[in-house]
């Protein structure tokens, strides 16, 4: 209850321009963890105390609501009922725009240069979009995802750079292909996650259900298909390629904001709850990096991580900011 009061407020501040910066980043981590039921509620009582459309033209939001209905389908908008069609139209949009963009349908949201829609997730942050297919992608922190304006007119491709689940729409005659830079992924309809950093030298792709074709784009080309509870691994520096055998219960553990690890380095750990959390964390010692680790995090803040890390280690930290060094 305190968290659904604490959402109303701000998006009251985002909607009289009074949020701060810090207030913005908090806004967006709660809407991002609420669900489309509890959101609409919020935007139905804003609707009623501050009917910011009086001076607009209301037949034009009309037609823009529908447009924005057909395109996304069973999203959060198309969620909302017709009363909230006008609130909807000015603040839903661009708030969604700020806060991490769960839904990028415009085509006026588009790179300048390559007319590309993007959807992305900044560190410390997830995001998602429903395509207009009707495919449903979830983007993990620090990810991109890219797709041109006429998707799904002629082939359906997206690009990604970081990690996204997907639940891809089916249709036998337009295939799905994610783009990787090294891999594409190509599906006709399944659910799969896919880990593909450029920083890190491993890509993944875990399947849930259905089945993938993973294609690699160096010469010489080969092709790779994956069952449910499989994950191929391609090695980015050796282009050498493996298929194993996976839980998807920890593939797919970081939708719900957790992070598992079984017999990881701990400098993969505190990588990747650096990119969870949005912040750096400093870890100096080379045998404390080296260690392996296994456990799992599902804290909503750095430190609840960071205590118990430090209860197995026996370490000491301390965070200054975005900053956290352990001494």
């Amino acid at each position: 209850m305190m968290q659904e009061s604490r959402i109303y407020h701000l998006l009251s501040k985002y909607l009289d321009q009074t949020i701060s910066a810090e207030e913005s980043r908090e806004l967006r981590l709660l809407v991002n963890e609420s669900d489309d039921d509890e959101l609409s509620v919020h935007l139905s009582h804003l609707w009623k105390e501050t009917r910011p459309m009086d001076a607009l033209d209301e037949d034009l939001v009309a037609d823009m609501f529908t447009g924005i209905e057909k395109r996304t389908r069973r999203n959060r908008v198309a969620l909302l009922s017709r009363k909230l069609a006008r609130i909807a139209a000015i603040l839903l949009i661009p708030l969604l725009s700020l806060l991490s963009a769960y839904l990028y349908f415009s085509a006026h949201i588009q790179d300048e240069e390559a007319g590309e829609l993007i959807v992305s997730a900044d560190r410390g942050e997830r995001a998602g979009v429903v395509l207009p297919d009707g495919t449903k992608v979830r983007l993990n922190a620090e990810s991109r995802l890219s797709y041109m304006p006429d998707f799904g007119k002629e082939r359906r491709k997206v690009n990604l750079e970081g990690e996204a689940y997907f639940e891809v729409t089916k249709n036998a005659e337009k295939p799905f292909v994610v783009h990787t830079g090294y891999l594409d992924i190509e599906v006709l309809g399944t659910c799969f996650n896919v880990y593909a950093y450029d920083e890190e030298d491993v890509i993944e792709m875990a399947l849930v259900s259905g089945k993938i074709k993973i294609v690699t784009c160096s010469e010489p080309s080969r092709t790779v298909l994956l069952s449910p509870n499989e994950k191929a691994l391609f090695h980015k520096s050796s282009g050498d390629i493996s298929v194993v055998n996976t839980d998807n219960r920890f593939e797919t553990a970081w939708l719900k904001g957790d992070l598992v690890f079984h017999s990881v380095p701990l400098r993969e750990v505190i990588e990747k709850l650096s990119r969870k959390y949005g912040v750096n964390i400093h870890l100096d010692d080379p045998s404390l990096a080296n260690d392996i680790f296994t456990g799992n995090f599902d804290g909503e803040h750095v430190t609840d991580a960071m205590e118990l890390l430090k209860k197995h280690y026996r370490f000491t930290y301390e965070i200054r900011g975005k900053e956290v060094y352990i001494e």
